[in-house]
């Protein structure tokens, strides 16, 4: 814990100093999903251009284009159909000064991030895809199959909430839904690789 608080704990060089995993709050299950997706980056990729959907502000796009890799951030932030979160060019571009890490953030959905065909090595979307509305999911399957390069990764977590279909009668919550990940690995012409519970 960083003894500063108010706003000097938000200045850069306290910021710099706590990491791009400190400065914001993380739900608990990142403890796992952040090292498993690293270890799967980088036992995979040496170098590359990784695309992450639905980023925000998140550490993890910032340890990755420390690690080397060009990396994409494409997030519409609060002008997402489905659940956004406050992310701008200028706050994501004051982290990647603050950390040293030129991320590059394009603000829109991924359908309509002008990204060529073939030219992404790998696709990161950590606990994103339940937050898309279904046309969304559907759009960014097609995108996906779309971009990534032959022989390409697509690194995926998804959360699984306990209060909705198919444990309830209810179709969405808060924060979204569960999503059929067999379907969207289908509509994207994903095979399943490694698959952790």
């Amino acid at each position: 814990r960083v003894p500063f608080q108010g706003a000097w704990a938000w200045s850069r060089p306290v910021l710099r100093y706590r990491g791009p995993f400190a400065f914001q709050p993380n739900n608990a299950t990142r403890a796992y999903e952040y090292p498993w997706a690293y270890a799967q980056i980088v036992s995979r990729l040496q170098q590359g251009t990784i695309v992450e959907v639905g980023g925000g502000l998140s550490g993890f796009q910032y340890v990755l284009s420390k690690r080397g890799f060009r990396v994409i951030n494409v997030d519409p932030g609060l002008q997402a159909r489905g659940k956004g979160w406050d992310v701008t060019p200028e706050s994501h571009a004051y982290f990647g000064k603050i950390f040293g890490a030129p991320v590059q953030l394009m603000p829109v959905t991924i359908d309509q991030a002008p990204l060529p065909d073939e030219s992404v090595d790998a696709v990161l979307s950590i606990s994103t895809l339940e937050h898309f509305v279904p046309q969304d999911l559907s759009l960014a399957a097609r995108t996906i199959a779309r971009v990534l390069k032959p022989n390409g990764w697509v690194i995926l977590t998804i959360d699984l909430f306990l209060d909705i279909i198919p444990f309830t009668n209810t179709r969405t919550n808060v924060w979204g839904t569960n999503i059929d990940i067999k379907a969207f690995l289908d509509e994207a012409g994903l095979q399943l690789v490694e698959e952790i519970g």
